[in-house]
């Protein structure tokens, strides 16, 4: 019989057709994927919880801090996009904090970090606004 659980409990206690009250013990195999073939990451899917600056040139090279969670330990594995292209560059900080140089770009854009266990959702906290507002022209 095969049993899946989100919550972690000791023991599961079940009632018996026969009315009789058993404990059953669970067993936690930490690290199975799904599917049947074992493998797969225990660590959470990255999260992005807030940018700073939300808005840049659409030239790039607007150096954006990123805030959230499960970004790993190292730079190893560890990606940025804006939209569909590559951060310039990425410089790892901590499991919570990464900085990434913007490519050029347009519009509105969802700004997503990927780990090894997955891809950062797009929401609201990760909007970035490439500006096409370019220097001001020189007096006359």
């Amino acid at each position: 019989m095969e049993l899946s659980m989100t919550a972690i409990h000791p023991t599961m206690r079940r009632v018996c057709a026969l009315g009789v009250l058993a404990a059953l013990p669970i067993v936690l195999l930490a690290g199975c994927g799904g599917g049947g073939g074992g493998g797969g990451s225990s660590d959470p899917a990255p999260a992005v919880t807030s940018i700073s600056p939300t808005t840049g040139t659409a030239l790039g090279g607007t150096i954006i801090t990123i805030n959230g969670a499960f970004f790993g330990s190292s730079s190893s594995g560890l990606g940025v996009k804006f939209g569909t292209s590559s951060a310039a560059s990425i410089t790892y900080v901590s499991s919570t904090t990464i900085k990434a140089t913007s490519p050029p770009g347009a519009g509105t854009v969802d700004i997503t970090v990927s780990t090894s266990s997955g891809t950062s959702p797009v929401s609201a906290a990760d909007k970035y606004v490439y500006s096409t507002d370019g220097p001001p022209p020189p007096p006359l």
